[in-house]
């Protein structure tokens, strides 16, 4: 009688274990895809992916991704990338989904353009490092003892 009820304990507990499994499995929302250039077509690598308000990833040199959250309540991704327009796109929460993004090139009034000041030539004039190497050279033979 014992045994029979230690059986039955383990069969609910095993039960318990697989439904959980089960509804988990199903709570988990999670999207693979691609990024690309919009007008290229090319894949762009190191682009964010991000559950808005989760965890996120970065695309790979293929420009692939595969993002896992566990929860239905991140239901849009935010994909964004440097030079390139942010897109939020919705999913449907507690699927498995595969999707492919096209970012733009952002407008080139939102750009920053980076100029280096006119550089002045280089003068050994009025450099006293430049007197110092020349006085050391001049004494080289008084300095090699």
């Amino acid at each position: 009688m014992r045994t029979r009820n230690l059986h039955n304990k383990k069969s609910i507990i095993l039960l318990l274990v697989l439904i959980l499994a089960f509804v988990t499995s199903f709570a988990e929302t999670t999207i693979k895809g691609k990024v690309k250039d919009a007008l290229t077509k090319q894949p762009l690598q190191a682009v964010s992916v991000v559950f808005k308000g989760g965890k996120g990833v970065t695309t790979n040199t293929d420009g692939g991704f595969t993002i896992i959250s566990s929860g239905d309540k991140n239901v849009q991704i935010e994909i964004s990338h440097v030079g390139y327009k942010t897109k939020i796109i919705q999913v449907a929460p507690g699927k498995e989904q595969e999707i492919e993004v096209e970012l733009m090139v952002a407008d080139a009034k939102n750009t920053v353009v980076v100029k280096s000041s006119k550089r002045s030539k280089y003068s050994n004039k009025n450099n006293p490092a430049v007197e110092l190497i020349r006085k050391v050279i001049d004494n080289k033979s008084k300095n090699s003892g």
